[in-house]
């Protein structure tokens, strides 16, 4: 926030002042509190918490409306980049920003069903997955996820052993119940002793 110029700053202080006035004291959370600033400060700070992604090679495929898009890496830099590969000036731009969503547009004029990108790197590709997966958690599932190298460790441990959501305690004794020895349950996070 100090980056900013000191009109962003009071234009941010003013806007969340009267967003926690409108709401009575106790009845706000904390995931809400942060959800409204970052929406509040992407607002009033266009470019803040974006990241444009140049494309430099679009590949065009038929995909049928509904089936999933897969990002292909084999994790090996090729040897002797071809044709497709090649530097040029971009051809379509992506933009993935918190409240806006994921948006891309063509540079040049084009309608396309599905687009697969070149990017440098490994690291790169991997740092664009992590940013659209994340996006993905954050606005539809936070128990799925799209890519498994990016992916929290705790959640690809929570799916590999069948637990989805919040544990209930029917659900705990039942798993627990055909094993033989003692355990000790740790209901909440926030509340050791609970």
């Amino acid at each position: 926030i100090r980056q900013h110029s000191a009109l962003t700053r009071l234009r941010l202080r003013n806007v969340f002042r009267r967003f926690l006035r409108d709401f009575q004291p106790g009845r706000l959370s904390q995931q809400m509190v942060m959800v409204k600033y970052l929406a509040t400060l992407e607002r009033l700070a266009p470019r803040f918490g974006t990241e444009r992604v140049p494309v430099c090679h679009l590949r065009l495929l038929a995909q049928a409306e509904g089936e999933p898009c897969y990002i292909r890496d084999s994790g090996v830099a090729p040897t002797d980049p071809g044709p497709e590969s090649a530097a040029g000036p971009p051809t379509h731009e992506v933009l993935v920003t918190g409240t806006g969503g994921i948006q891309w547009w063509p540079v040049e004029e084009e309608v396309n069903k599905e687009e697969e990108l070149s990017l440098p790197s490994r690291a790169a590709a991997l740092s664009f997955v992590s940013l659209v997966d994340g996006y993905f958690r954050l606005t539809a599932d936070s128990s799925h996820y799209l890519c498994h190298e990016v992916a929290p460790p705790r959640l690809v441990m929570s799916i590999r052993d069948g637990i989805h959501g919040p544990l209930l305690e029917p659900f705990v004794q039942a798993k627990l119940r055909p094993e033989d020895g003692l355990y000790l349950i740790h209901w909440s996070t926030s509340h050791p002793y609970r």
